[in-house]
């Protein structure tokens, strides 16, 4: 496993740096709550295109920014608009809608630029709040290089989820931050597992030198690593049957789990280790 440590954080670094620059070209695909703006989701009685959809809405004398199309017989329309509609401009567009179909339904979401501000500014600090509250309390009571060997890749989940949102231009919405801290928890605890046998077999070594460490390092590993497959197949199956068949809403959380949790588990295996090891050599 400490062998393996070099290879995999290469391949977390391509990843992820992969991701910042596709993010540095094209942004981040945001939703209202981040970014402000109007949702419109539209529901008709018969199949629809984008192409149809967006005509549509065009005609009525609005462009959206985005359209997507979905439900089971592609009759569900989720248009973003990057400006706030007004009553007068969705009138025109449900009536534009109810001319061509029989049976229209329909749900509006706006979020104004104060809003997504704070939206965004709070995010920022509920992540921050939670990486150093875990920083602390790990520091004071282990010690200060498992804090760092622990904290670090857990950040490295995050912007691998982050990367992988990036690259794919996945929607970024309010349930992304509750993910964002749901991996940090399921993470948090594999680390720490690992870490807590680690310090088990420390007890009845003295004085162990490099290569003795690292054995003992692959040890504690072995030991834990049914646990640490286990809780993480247990939540990923929970998670995938929560993408495949739950509502829209709920598809990006679920991904974002999914995706973070498996990061979790390999850096959990990979790297923590290898960085602890590194920190306790200094």
């Amino acid at each position: 496993f400490v062998g393996f440590g070099k290879t995999a954080i290469f391949v977390s670094a391509l990843t992820i740096v992969s991701g910042a620059l596709y993010y540095r070209a094209h942004g981040l695909n945001l939703d209202i709550d981040f970014t402000a703006g109007t949702a419109l989701d539209i529901d008709v009685d018969r199949s629809i295109d984008q192409g149809t959809a967006t005509r549509i809405m065009s005609e009525a004398g609005t462009v959206p920014a985005t359209v997507a199309i979905g439900g089971k017989e592609n009759t569900h329309i989720a248009a973003r608009f990057d400006e706030i509609l007004q009553p007068a401009e969705l009138k025109r567009i449900i009536a534009t809608f109810r001319s061509t179909y029989g049976k229209v339904e329909y749900e509006e979401n706006t979020a104004d630029p104060g809003v997504a501000r704070d939206f965004a500014t709070r995010a920022i600090y509920a992540v921050a709040a939670a990486f150093a509250s875990i920083l602390l309390y790990i520091g004071l009571r282990f010690s200060w290089s498992i804090a760092l060997a622990t904290v670090a890749p857990i950040f490295h989940d995050i912007l691998i989820v982050s990367a992988i949102f990036s690259l794919f231009k996945l929607e970024i919405d309010v349930t992304y931050i509750a993910a964002l801290l749901t991996i940090t928890g399921y993470s948090l605890n594999d680390k720490i597992v690992i870490f807590g046998r680690i310090r088990e077999n420390l007890k009845r070594v003295s004085n162990p030198d490099g290569d003795s460490l690292r054995d003992l390092v692959n040890q504690s590993i072995r030991q834990t690593l049914g646990r640490s497959i286990y809780t993480v197949l247990t939540v990923v199956l929970a998670s995938a049957c929560l993408y495949l068949f739950a509502s829209e809403p709920l598809e990006m959380f679920a991904l974002a789990i999914l995706i973070g949790l498996v990061s979790g588990a390999y850096s959990s295996i990979f790297m923590s280790s290898v960085l602890w090891l590194s920190i306790h050599a200094l």
